[in-house]
């Protein structure tokens, strides 16, 4: 696909993956789980921001020596219209309690704040917190965040920020400072039709919800489909953006489909896989991982059962030997979030491992030396949760020069858990599309 046909399909669908993707929330749910830690701060205004550093010395942990250094967490949140991200939330809480109780970032033991601060769907606001995390000289980095409004990346660049994105948008994924490794945002979604032709499902049907943007979505998926050689979906169902009864829907893309892919809000989701249940349709429901978050599978219930994934890494069962996974697993228990365990958590919690792993020996950290360590980096693999990635060399899409993984892992909901797909055919890790 030449890079103009790219850049429209990604300036059409950015705006339909903020109902899609980011909505990262269980509908109408408590936000709790976001808010009750030490380094989860109470969700900033828009255009504001809240700061918190993870306490060290407590059993088991060293006490950093250095200063106060922050990251911002710049988070796809609307709490008015109930979008939080408490699993996201729950991973960089996880990851900052084990960079602290670990000593701290660098040699000097810095020890690591978070500031946060929140979209509302709001390029303004958006833009407002990029700024102060540039004129903040206490930010060394923009972490574990990302948001389709706005122009952060462009932001971050100008001011020297390292960005490391765990939901890319195409201000990141040109941004000059940005250090992309996990597929997300407008990259995830055509991987769920391919994810159904490649398991040999060759009749797929699309479960789309209603808007402006939406309309690109079909066209976006099925070139993805052409590029591995599938045949075009054979049918989209528009959803009413507004729809909490999604009976009639799920029935017309079920006919004739032997899979059947969704691209709808989260609460729709879990109507959809109520239904599937109910009705004991048989074709498999295909989501990606941000729709698919602890939240959304916990309300399903039993009915999430089955569900493949798209996801942003690889995920195993806890009895697996993949040392960067069982690592996640670990530090999510030990600040009790063991409920928000999932693959969107996951890209999170990856971002704010090469955060550390880029200031591994450094006498001082801050943006320039952290920039300067990241562009050394070549074999980056967060403990084989993402296939390596070397910032040494040009990223493998010339057309997204910033995302260095363009690698989704396939993954299934059992038993109320996110874990890995074991399919030969697929593997661990599938490309996003077919480059070249």
């Amino acid at each position: 696909m030449g890079r103009n046909r790219r850049s429209w399909f990604f300036a059409v669908i950015a705006a339909a993956v903020l109902a899609l993707l980011a909505a990262c929330s269980s509908s109408g749910g408590s936000t709790a789980s976001s808010t009750s830690s030490p380094t989860s701060a109470a969700t900033a205004a828009a255009g504001g921001a809240t700061s918190t550093a993870a306490a060290g010395g407590s059993a088991g942990c060293k006490t950093p020596a250095g200063p106060t250094v922050n990251i911002m967490a710049l988070l796809e949140e609307a709490p008015a219209l109930q979008v939080t991200q408490p699993s996201l939330r729950a991973a960089i809480q996880a990851r900052v309690q084990a960079i602290n109780c670990a000593g701290g970032l660098g040699t000097a033991g810095d020890k690591l704040g978070v500031i946060y601060c929140i979209s509302n769907y709001d390029p303004n606001a958006v833009n407002t917190c990029a700024n102060q995390a540039v004129s903040n000289k206490s930010v060394i980095a923009a972490v574990a965040g990302g948001v389709a409004e706005g122009t952060p990346g462009t932001i971050f660049a100008a001011g020297g920020l390292p960005s490391i994105p765990s939901t890319s948008y195409p201000s990141d994924l040109n941004g000059a400072t940005s250090f992309d490794v996990v597929p997300s945002g407008v990259q995830l979604g055509p991987g769920e039709p391919v994810m159904a032709c490649k398991l040999g499902y060759k009749k797929v049907s699309l479960l789309l919800i209603q808007g402006p943007a939406a309309a690109g979505v079909p066209a976006y998926d099925n070139k993805a489909l052409e590029g591995f050689g599938c045949p075009d979906m054979i049918r989209t169902v528009d959803v009413p953006g507004n729809a909490t009864d999604v009976s009639s829907e799920v029935v017309a893309a079920a006919q004739g489909a032997d899979a059947v892919v969704l691209a709808v809000a989260p609460n729709q989701a879990i109507a959809a896989f109520k239904v599937r249940q109910q009705l004991g349709i048989s074709a498999p429901f295909i989501s990606n991982a941000g729709s698919m978050v602890a939240s959304t599978i916990q309300a399903a219930g039993s009915a999430a059962n089955g569900v493949l994934i798209e996801s942003q890494a690889y995920l195993p069962p806890a009895s697996a030997s993949v040392p960067g996974a069982t690592q996640y697993r670990a530090e999510m228990a030990a600040v009790g979030q063991s409920a928000n365990v999932d693959g969107w958590a996951q890209g999170g919690w990856i971002t704010m491992d090469l955060l550390q792993t880029a200031a591994q020996g450094l006498t001082t950290v801050d943006r320039t030396t952290l920039l300067a360590s990241l562009k050394k980096i070549t074999d980056f693999d967060a403990g084989g949760q993402i296939p390596a990635v070397n910032f040494t060399k040009p990223a493998p899409d010339p057309t997204l020069p910033r995302l260095f993984n363009n690698q989704w892992a396939p993954a299934i909901v059992k038993n109320g858990q996110v874990v890995a797909l074991q399919n030969a055919t697929l593997g661990n890790f599938v490309p996003v599309e077919k480059v070249g």
